[in-house]
């Protein structure tokens, strides 16, 4: 819920659970305490928490954010938000969750419902009720909480690794190149049976998330990693772009000097000379998708 916080002259969220026992209020100052010890912009700022000891009402005061949850904010807006705010969204999500990781923390319920944007379209992970520690010395501990079409296979059985949220972020990449994942499709993707890439508005974002979500664990691409090749996919848009518009700006040229008559060249080679360009563009283009797609 939305509130004004009239001394620090600011709106917050409030977060209110209730609370039915001991353990569930131990559990709700856990995730309180747990958000203090992550250092990052990418993971929501909580300011206070409080507890109604006669109503058994515990509240958490955070960051409020304008743009709402990814989920809601990429249905209402798909249609106008570009491959690079996509990649920007994608970079902020996996620097949050390396930050959580630093910490020795899955956060086990990764989906577009738990990310937050606010109005400098900033990133904000949210909700670390599910949560877990792992133990000293231990890369995995057991819970079977999360979402079933953001969790990863091993988690279904009880075993939460940081492995999990890297799953998770892959859900999430599809869900922003429109891969729709129901339950039916989720459980063939739990068994690495992937929709067909070309049913996705961003192929190369795409592929990088199946590479997120292999059934071992072990065989799924490293945060650091998704990081990089992140960059390879916003290098590979930056050339594409330069290149599309050098081709515009000759074709342009070209047919500016045959209307001024400064030109030698025919109508009819014109014409050949354009569709050559078009085709090259088109066959370049195609390779290079081809290759970001499969790497």
């Amino acid at each position: 819920m939305k509130a004004y916080q009239e001394k620090k002259n600011r709106f917050v969220a409030i977060k209110l659970m209730i609370v039915t026992s001991s353990d569930v209020h131990e559990d709700q100052i856990l995730e309180y305490q747990k958000r203090g010890l992550i250092e990052s912009q990418y993971v929501l700022e909580n300011y206070d928490q409080l507890y109604d000891k006669d109503n058994q009402f515990q509240f958490i005061i955070s960051k409020f954010c304008e743009k709402g949850n990814l989920f809601d904010y990429f249905l209402q807006n798909k249609n106008s938000l570009t491959n690079d705010i996509i990649l920007n969204f994608c970079t902020q999500i996996i620097q949050g969750v390396i930050a959580i990781h630093d910490k020795n923390i899955v956060h086990s319920d990764l989906k577009p419902q738990n990310i937050l944007i606010n109005e400098d379209y900033q990133i904000k992970i949210c909700d670390l009720g599910l949560s877990q520690f792992l133990k000293e010395q231990k890369s995995e501990t057991f819970s079977k909480g999360g979402s079933y079409c953001y969790r990863a296979p091993e988690q279904d059985k009880g075993v939460l690794i940081k492995q999990c949220d890297v799953f998770g972020i892959g859900c999430i990449m599809c869900f922003l190149s429109n891969i729709q994942i129901t339950i039916l499709i989720a459980t063939d993707i739990k068994n690495e049976k992937f929709p067909p890439i070309e049913n996705s508005t961003f192929p190369e974002l795409t592929s990088l998330a199946y590479q997120m979500m292999k059934k071992e664990p072990k065989k799924r691409i490293n945060l650091n990693d998704c990081l990089e090749k992140l960059k390879q996919i916003q290098n590979n848009m930056t050339k594409n772009s330069t290149k599309h518009e050098l081709t515009q700006e000759s074709e342009v040229k070209c047919e500016s000097q045959f209307k001024d008559g400064k030109s030698d060249v025919k109508r009819s080679q014109l014409i050949q000379i354009k569709n050559f360009v078009k085709s090259r563009r088109r066959r370049y283009l195609k390779q290079t998708v081809k290759q970001e797609v499969y790497l």
